[in-house]
């Protein structure tokens, strides 16, 4: 399904049709009312449905793969991802679909693929907003990553605070003391996420060069634990149940209430640290389906190898077959005539 839609301010409101078409409107939709009355799921999860919000001034060289992000630009195109899929008129009301008030938010970066294919400051900035926008206090968020000299690489600096909002990485924040086995492996997990009642999930698009594919699971799976390495290692060996045996566990299939994916570049080739292998995408995500969103990853990730005269995945030994046992075991949907990707473009 493919719209074009208005562009609209931060707070402009935009109203979702059941045919998917975005309209501006002022009134609260079917989805606002049902809030009102108590009868809407909260979290929000619709399994099987991603948000795509495309924007060709992105970035402000839409000829150079490396250059950087429009800041009102991206951040329009994040609120209207939230309020596209969440059918609201406002964004503090879309993110409320996620978030309490009372939540303590982990926002999980992925500055691995620093400088060129982080997580963008922008999109982290846009999400910020609008969590201020809702009512969460600034001390109730942090933007998290593993590694400090990776997030300073991509304009993520521990210490120093985005909006008010501290940002932190592993080492300062340390691991729980209780092992988890996980059945791929034992590991602990970060403190950062313990202390978190909600993730938001801000992942980057990614060739892996084990896994064949990097983008929302992979985020959690291998980014708030104490051993990546070794599931890395459990990967060649065991290779398809370690993804989902990771993200069943209840630190992060509980925590995770939407992943908002940063597809402003799409890295096809050499991953998942920074190469020259990469184009523009210009395009953010959402969705709380991580295995939809991954599925959509790979394909992304596979077309823009063709253009480029790579080998398949498949063919290059890296296949994502982890996508169709993470879904047989509830985590989501890896059949892409089940996912509904819902496209709109902003100009």
């Amino acid at each position: 399904m493919s719209k074009d839609a208005n562009f609209p301010s931060r707070r402009g409101f935009l109203k979702v049709t059941a045919a998917g078409a975005v309209t501006v409107g002022t009134g609260l939709t079917n989805a606002a009312v049902a809030q009102e009355g108590g009868s809407a799921e909260f979290p929000l999860s619709q399994p099987g449905r991603v948000v795509k919000v495309s924007h060709s001034g992105a970035m402000d060289d839409p000829n150079r793969p490396g250059s950087d992000p429009v800041g009102e630009v991206v951040a329009a195109m994040v609120d209207t991802a939230l309020l596209a899929y969440t059918g609201l008129g406002d964004i503090g009301q879309a993110w409320s679909q996620f978030i309490n008030p009372s939540d303590k938010v982990m926002i999980k970066v992925n500055a691995l693929g620093s400088p060129g294919m982080s997580t963008n400051r922008t999109v982290v900035e846009a999400i910020i907003r609008g969590l201020q926008v809702m009512g969460l206090p600034n001390e109730n968020m942090l933007v998290y990553d593993q590694y400090g000299n990776r997030m300073r690489s991509a304009d993520f600096r521990p210490g120093r605070d985005i909006l008010g909002v501290a940002v932190e990485f592993s080492r300062n924040q340390g691991y729980s003391d209780d092992e988890v086995d996980t059945g791929s492996g034992r590991t602990r997990f970060s403190v950062a996420l313990e202390n978190s009642t909600a993730v938001i999930n801000v992942p980057v698009f990614k060739d892996h060069d084990i896994c064949g594919v990097t983008a929302a699971m992979k985020n959690m799976t291998h980014g708030v634990i104490e051993t990546p390495s070794d599931f890395h290692r459990a990967h060649r060996t065991e290779g398809c149940e370690v993804h989902a045996n990771l993200w069943s566990q209840s630190q992060i299939k509980d925590k995770v209430r939407v992943t908002i994916a940063d597809g402003l570049r799409v890295l096809y080739q050499g991953g998942p640290q920074d190469s020259d292998n990469k184009i523009l995408h210009n395009s953010v995500y959402c969705t709380t389906d991580p295995v939809a969103m991954d599925t959509i990853a790979h394909e992304v990730i596979a077309a823009a190898r063709a253009d480029h005269g790579e080998d398949s995945l498949e063919d290059s030994g890296r296949p994502c077959n982890w996508l169709a046992v993470c879904a047989a075991r509830g985590l989501g949907v890896a059949d892409r005539d089940q996912i509904n990707l819902e496209e709109y473009n902003l100009g």
